[in-house]
């Protein structure tokens, strides 16, 4: 079972699919690329959007590097939806499946919630993207490898990178409204 978090208002519904219904009841795209038509197996969700029609999406697998996360989340925008799928990031409207973009950390290890700041932010190998209810709102290089997020509040994101020059495992904080470095090392 993935797991389906709904921190953030929203102004939709939605459900993990264990499998396709056996009669085509409602629409169906797949991502990425919205097609109607087909595409690669992956996480399977039903959206029902407050004003417009019910439709499912299967959500491609992404790349298996034993952190990647699968997750279905809230947005700060409440009629956006974001699905993880084993590392591939999916950003889609609930009420227009065709209005979507790819998340732009790759793989994307892990994802967090910063309710107070409305941030989703996501982390891949090196990087921090956040995103807010228009898009991202700032993407910052903090390590050389292995960044992990330790902890996130309203005034911090906190966690650790591999330093390769160091040979050591180093801890960074960020300021949440804006990436910039508050505490630690950034590479």
């Amino acid at each position: 079972m993935v797991e389906m978090d709904s921190t953030f208002p929203r102004r939709f519904e939605y459900d993990q699919l264990s499998e396709l219904p056996g009669t085509p009841c409602v629409p169906h795209f797949y991502f990425p690329g919205a097609s109607a038509e087909g595409g690669a197996d992956g996480v399977l969700v039903m959206i029902r959007p407050a004003a417009g029609t019910p439709w499912i999406g299967t959500f491609a697998f992404g790349h298996n590097q034993g952190r990647a996360t699968t997750r279905v989340l809230t947005t700060p925008n409440p009629n956006v939806i974001c699905v993880v799928a084993d590392g591939a990031g999916y950003l889609v409207s609930a009420s227009a499946p065709r209005d979507w973009q790819s998340v732009r950390a790759d793989p994307v290890l892990d994802v967090r919630q910063v309710r107070e700041r409305s941030l989703l932010v996501f982390a891949d190998f090196t990087d921090l993207v956040a995103y807010g209810a228009s898009g991202v709102v700032w993407a910052v290089r903090i390590g050389a490898d292995d960044l992990r997020i330790v902890e996130v509040s309203a005034d911090r994101i906190g966690g650790t990178w591999w330093n390769p020059a160091a040979g050591a495992t180093v801890e960074f904080v960020v300021d949440p409204s804006n990436g910039e470095l508050i505490g630690g090392e950034r590479w």
